[in-house]
């Protein structure tokens, strides 16, 4: 759920994918990595410690947490996990509140 809430700040991101495009030149002597392989060589951790993150806004964050709520009741009610109705649409707006 805190992907809901939070987000990473894009300055923060646009300079941490700077600085490992070019740690990957030094080391691997690829002239332009693509950005996924910059994406896919910068770790969690990395992010933690040199990314900021803030809060999304309040109708964005309704609207990522109903989306994830809708998923997760689907996937439960296609796999007989739990009874169809796991999250009701007023346990959704008491955390948005």
């Amino acid at each position: 759920m805190s992907s809901c809430i939070f987000e990473w700040d894009s300055g923060d991101l646009e300079l941490l994918r700077q600085t490992k495009r070019n740690e990957l030149m030094q080391k691997t002597g690829v002239r332009m990595p693509s950005q996924a392989a910059v994406s896919k060589a910068i770790t969690n951790a990395e992010m933690a410690r040199n990314c900021r993150r803030k809060t999304r806004g309040i109708s964005v964050t309704t609207s990522k947490m109903r989306l994830k709520c809708d998923i997760c009741t689907r996937l439960f009610d296609n796999f007989a996990v739990f009874p169809s109705r796991v999250i009701s649409e007023n346990d959704v707006d008491d955390v948005s509140s």
